[in-house]
């Protein structure tokens, strides 16, 4: 490999480690996360394939080597919550800073002593005129897109330069590597080393919280209901707008790691059983107020049922913002099911809570009752006794991939509680506490084997 190409790829990463310097202060884990990704760069461009040559200090290297590996071990055991732990990021960035200028000062030095046999192309590199690309070239290649893919992405608001090359810190950290920067002989195939960054960076779309509960990736602060937020639309990365605009920069070099849809099955005969189901539907009296109301009316969950669970969709590619539609559509309809769908006498089939393992089956039908009778915090009997035969599937045969099982237990061991109205504003936010709860429960149940609705619709 050209040493003078080796340096320029030093020099970008120097480049997106001062990005990476001008914000690690502000104490985010993933800049830290960044900083540990640009040593790995470092430590791969000195001991891989494609080892830089130091002149005639061997032990360089080594040195070199080892002052990364204790960096990047310091930067692991890196503890935010202790005492002093600016005085340790300062420390951090100075060690940082101090180790890029000797990798810097080291390839300068071993740049000036050239090998020409390097440069000179084979008789066999040469056809009709043209210079072909070499094989050590195209090694090249996938080591400059390997170290790229370990770098952090840059926003879109930086600009990016064009312009040929120049071993200077000023170059901004977008920088491509034009065809002048490798040797004419070989400048109709120049890689572009900043191909895969581009693809890497957040798409981020204005949504309204919902009575969800979300928080800011970088301050953690918690996104209040009905509030206007930003979220990337390929992934989980979640900013409220004072961050969105304020601190630009800052989430702009973090990856964009999208998630992939997955599949929601379904097979007829299950939407069909499902519909059985929710077809047993009365009006629900001021005794059935059920939680929290949704925003959905019957018609619009009808419509809903009738998208997601219809006969044609029997296999529905779904992202994780239709599933929580989804819940929301079951929600409200299961909370006008009439209560004698699933028998009261099966309501001392309570699975194995932590608070009431040891119970004898008398106690756990007493402890029902006067959860039932208690007023705001009383259970929805049919909730609970759906939820009861839930489990059970849930502990044997493990049907439902979404929820683990023992967050299921330790939340529904408080049971499903009746709240007061919308209206009473202390009370909003155990309400939507327990609307995210609901959210898991019948996102677990919407996997629930066909067997169990098989046997609902004949208890009717």
């Amino acid at each position: 490999m050209n040493r003078d190409i080796k340096r320029q790829y030093t020099n970008k990463l120097l480049e997106d480690l001062d990005i990476v310097f001008g914000h690690i202060l502000s104490n985010r884990k993933d800049l830290l996360s960044a900083t540990n990704s640009l040593l790995d760069s470092y430590e791969t461009l000195l001991s891989g394939d494609y080892p830089v040559s130091f002149g005639n200090s061997d032990g360089k290297q080594s040195v070199l080597l080892k002052s990364i590996i204790e960096l990047r071990n310091e930067l692991n055991n890196f503890q935010p919550e202790t005492n002093g732990y600016r005085d340790s990021l300062i420390g951090i960035r100075t060690k940082i800073s101090n180790l890029a200028t000797e990798i810097d000062i080291a390839l300068r030095d071993g740049g000036g002593q050239s090998d020409n046999s390097t440069d000179e192309l084979a008789p066999d590199q040469v056809e009709n005129g043209d210079n072909m690309i070499t094989n050590e070239q195209s090694r090249q290649s996938e080591f400059d897109d390997q170290l790229l893919s370990d770098s952090i992405p840059t926003t879109s608001s930086l600009k990016v330069n064009r312009k040929d090359f120049e071993p200077s810190l000023s170059v901004s950290p977008v920088a491509f590597v034009s065809d002048d920067c490798h040797k004419p002989n070989s400048s109709e195939s120049a890689t572009n080393i900043g191909q895969n960054v581009m693809t890497k960076f957040h798409h981020f779309e204005l949504f309204q919280n919902k009575l969800q509960f979300s928080k800011c990736y970088l301050c953690n602060n918690t996104i209040l209901p009905l509030k206007t937020y930003q979220k990337c639309t390929k992934c989980d990365f979640i900013l409220d707008q004072n961050c969105h605009q304020k601190i630009k920069v800052e989430w702009s070099i973090l990856a964009c790691k999208p998630i992939l849809k997955k599949k929601f099955a379904l097979n007829s005969n299950a939407i069909v059983l499902l519909k059985k189901c929710f077809c047993q539907i009365e009006q629900r009296g001021i005794e059935h107020r059920y939680l929290y109301t949704t925003n959905n009316n019957d018609q619009e969950a009808c419509k809903l049922l009738d998208k997601y669970l219809g006969p044609s969709n029997s296999a529905i590619a779904i992202s994780k913002l239709n599933i929580n539609t989804i819940c929301a559509m079951v929600i409200n309809m299961l909370k006008r099911l009439d209560d004698s769908l699933i028998p009261s006498h099966q309501w001392n089939d309570l699975p194995n809570f932590p608070v009431c393992n040891q119970w004898s089956n008398e106690e756990k039908v007493r402890y029902v009752e006067e959860s039932i009778s208690n007023g705001i915090a009383a259970i929805h009997r049919y909730a609970l006794a759906m939820f009861m035969i839930h489990v059970k599937h849930l502990l044997v045969r493990n049907y439902s991939s979404h929820i683990s099982k023992q967050i299921l237990m330790d939340v529904f061991a408080k049971h499903l509680i009746r709240c007061p109205d919308v209206s009473e504003n202390d009370n909003k936010q155990m309400q939507i506490k327990i609307f995210n709860v609901q959210a898991d429960i019948m996102s677990a149940l919407l996997n629930i084997n066909i067997d169990f609705w098989k046997r609902c619709c004949e208890d009717r």
